[in-house]
Order: C-alpha cells, then structure tokens, then sequence
C-alpha cells in the first residue's frame, strides 16, 4: 500500500497546473504542463518564451509538444561537427565557410552549419540555394527537410524528404528523417512504417532503431520499445540517449531498478544530462529512496537552475519524508517563479503540515 501511495504521488507531480493565456503558441510539456505563449528564441536544445512577461527557457527534452507537433524524436539525430554554443556564429568558422566555391558542396555545408547552431531559416536558405544549383540533389532536400522537422515544419519536412527518397530510394537517412516529421505529428504508424525502411536499408542504422524505440514507446507498445533501444545500445554501447530513453520504458512499468541502472548509465556517459538526473530522482523515489531521489533533484537543479521540474520533485521528497517546512520552502519559491504544484498536491501538504501555505 506504501509504494501505491508513492506512486499516485509521482502521477500527481507530472499532472500540475495548465496555464493558459491569450499568446499564439501553445506548448505542452513532458510533466504535462500546457503554456500558451511567444517563442522569442529557439535553437537546436531549446526554446525561451515569453511567459506572461517573464523570460523562461525549456529545453527539448522537457518539451512533449509545440502547436500540437511532437518533438520527442529531435534530440540525438543530428551529428553535431563543432562545440560552437548553439545560436552563435564565429568569424573562423564563417570565413572558412565563405572561402569555398559557391557550390552545392559549400551550401550543403553552409546547412549544417546553420542547423547544428539552431539558425534554422539560414538553413533552410543554404539547403534551397544548393537546390537551386542542382535539383536533383537528395542529399540536400533531406538536410532541408530535417532543418524543417527542427524548426518544427512537420509537413513541409516530410515533403522534402519524400522527394529525397523520390531521387534516391535507397537512402535510408531519408526514411529516418521523414519518420521523425510523421512522429511530430503523432502518426506514430507512419513514422514506425519509415524507420522500418530505414533499418530495411541499412541494418546498423543505430538513430532509426532508437527513434523507432520511441514511437512504439508513444503508442504504449513498451516492451518493443525497450527492445528497439536495447538494439540501438547494441549498436552503440555509449549512446547516453538509449539508455534514458528505455530507462523510461522500465519506469512505465514500474522496473525501478532497471530504470535507475540505465538512467545511470546515461549519466556516466554524459554527466551533464539534466533529464536524467531528473527522472532516476523518481525512480529513486519509486523505490522509497528518498535520500537518493533528492541527490539527483539537487544535481539536476544545479545544471538548470530555473527550471522548475526538480523542484517539484523535491516538493514530493520533503512531503513523503514529513518535511513539510522544507515542502512549502519549495512551493514558496516555485511560485515566486511563477510555477506551481497541483492543487491536489497542495491540499496533501495542507492537510498534513495543518498549515494553508
């Protein structure tokens, strides 16, 4: 009955408050939050909106969903060539960019460029130039097409894939790429229908067998999820993105100790991975680890600092060890923040500090 307890309390941590205001975007977290506002920047890892006045960043692995697009299928798709910070743009890089002939080469080049630092519409500008150039160049519609399924332009991204595959039936990148579109818009059929082509193709193709891991995952099939990332990690021993993504495969079904070994081992190749910290802290707390649990809060808080969703998580540590003070510590500045826990939440802590706030 205990561990029951624990877990209608994590299913109340993911389902907090939906904010709505009057702004055009609407975007729908992984913790089940739903915010309507203006994307005032976007690169490759994140987004920044402006929230009823306040600057607030989310990064893509904390996003579900923009206008109804899903994005879960972005992360680790895309070879990054440079350590440049995204967004930002180098004389060095930019010089040797301008010192190669204009030709499909030197804007294809100029695409990726722009894609891995998050400058989408120079991206897509570079891609359509090397079209230009040549129009039959598959390679190019593809790159353009994944420029798209970054900006979040689903339909316009599986149309430039298809002509990729059009010009070149057997390139299987195009099939992963257009998979990822179909999966933004949650045709999770459709997706797994291209990333069966694309691992058709090419057997070792590690990121498709990953991506179709994931939408058997949004479909609820977990057990051949957990069996598309356990090939991906047999492919790639040391790709940190399968291990935590078949991490939570084992938390939906309650495997917390098989979750917390591969959330871990996500963690060992990249220490730096905020999401997985954040989730082996309910994994720990899934097996009343709560000293544990509150370790990878406080570690995932002090790689992000304003994100809100390990505070919650410690909310739910203080509350299961009775440390309501410390509890409403936290509530107080997640809403000087502008966050919030949900008012069932709420009403627990109430009810068992016997105090409003």
């Amino acid at each position: 009955m205990k561990k029951m307890k624990i877990l209608i309390i994590v299913a109340i941590i993911f389902n907090f408050f939906i904010l709505v205001s009057a702004f055009p975007e609407t975007i729908k977290l992984k913790s089940g939050e739903i915010m309507e506002a203006d994307i005032i920047e976007r690169t490759d890892e994140y987004i920044k909106i402006d929230f009823r006045g306040i600057p607030l960043t989310y990064y893509f692995d904390q996003i579900e969903s923009i206008d109804g697009k899903n994005i879960s299928f972005l992360k680790g798709n895309f070879a990054v060539l440079s350590k440049i910070p995204s967004g930002e743009e180098t004389n060095g890089d930019i010089e040797y960019l301008e010192s190669l002939p204009f030709d499909v080469r030197r804007c294809i080049e100029e695409g990726i460029y722009y894609t891995e630092k998050g400058i989408f519409d120079k991206a897509i500008f570079s891609f359509t130039e090397a079209i230009k150039i040549d129009n039959k160049n598959y390679i190019a519609y593809d790159y353009r097409g994944f420029a798209y399924c970054m900006k979040g332009d689903s339909s316009k991204a599986i149309s430039d894939c298809t002509k990729a595959i059009e010009l070149d039936p057997n390139y299987g990148y195009a099939y992963n790429h257009r998979g990822i579109a179909y999966a933004m818009k949650s045709n999770f059929d459709e997706a797994i229908i291209n990333f069966n082509k694309a691992i058709e193709i090419n057997s070792n193709h590690v990121e498709a067998y990953h991506n179709r891991g994931l939408a058997y995952g949004m479909k609820g099939d977990i057990h051949q999820s957990i069996s598309d990332h356990n090939k991906a990690i047999e492919f790639n021993p040391y790709y940190a993105d399968a291990y935590y993504d078949r991490g939570l495969m084992y938390m939906e079904i309650d495997k917390y100790d098989e979750a917390i070994s591969d959330l871990s081992k996500a963690i060992e190749i990249n220490p730096e991975y905020f999401a997985a910290y954040q989730n082996r802290g309910f994994a720990y707390c899934g097996n009343r680890e709560f000293d544990r649990a509150l370790f990878d809060f406080n570690k995932a808080m002090e790689i992000r600092p304003n994100t809100a969703e390990p505070r919650r998580g410690r909310v739910m540590v203080f509350f299961l060890k009775q440390e309501y003070d410390k509890a409403w510590e936290d509530v107080h500045e997640m809403n000087r923040k502008g966050y919030d826990i949900t008012p069932e939440l709420r009403k627990m802590l109430q009810e068992a500090s016997g105090r409003d706030k």
